[in-house]
């Protein structure tokens, strides 16, 4: 049950204020969402606009290990809000791995993912990418199929592979791919 009127202020503005008083705080912010926090609950809170593209891995209600656990999701006027089980970061030194490493590569062979090159594997030669596609097909099928979610939740979205979107479980140490879409241009 909410606690807030929808005629006396933004129903955004209304939901954030409500999860304050409950002890939440901003812990996050993107380009157009940002995320409730509280050190008593397993679960954050994210707040985005309906156009947001991460709305479109939420709405796929997937299984699979590598994507979040999205325990509710409810739209508030024009914005979702989403609970959202609690990760947390990935090292900066992951980017420097194989396994990220094969991750872009799998990205940018299957998906075109014209950024993953330039940024991730620029010393590369082709044959070395497919190579390291294939071993991720072959090694982490898992990893691959919630790969394959995220590009049929794509639409007019890039994905958006970085480390603030890549994130682990804290029970078992799963990387999940959190946040992996933005808005085209």
């Amino acid at each position: 049950m909410r606690l807030f009127e929808f005629q006396t202020e933004p129903p955004v503005a209304a939901v954030v204020r409500d999860y304050k008083a409950k002890g939440y705080e901003i812990i996050g912010r993107g380009a157009s969402a940002m995320v409730l926090g509280s050190d008593s609950s397993n679960d954050v809170i994210k707040v985005g606009p309906k156009g947001d593209c991460w709305l479109n891995v939420a709405k796929a209600k997937s299984s699979n290990p590598h994507l979040p656990k999205v325990s509710s999701l409810e739209m508030v006027g024009d914005h979702y809000v989403a609970t959202v089980e609690k990760l947390r970061p990935v090292k900066e030194t992951f980017f420097k791995t194989g396994l990220f490493q094969c991750i872009a590569a799998w990205l940018y062979v299957n998906a075109n993912w014209q950024n993953g090159k330039d940024v991730y594997l620029g010393k590369y030669n082709a044959d070395a990418i497919k190579q390291m596609s294939d071993n991720l097909e072959e090694g982490r099928p898992d990893m691959v199929s919630a790969l394959k979610v995220i590009m049929g939740c794509k639409a007019s979205c890039n994905f958006d592979m970085h480390p603030d979107n890549m994130m682990r479980r804290p029970s078992d140490n799963t990387l999940v791919f959190q946040d992996p879409l933005t808005h085209q241009g």
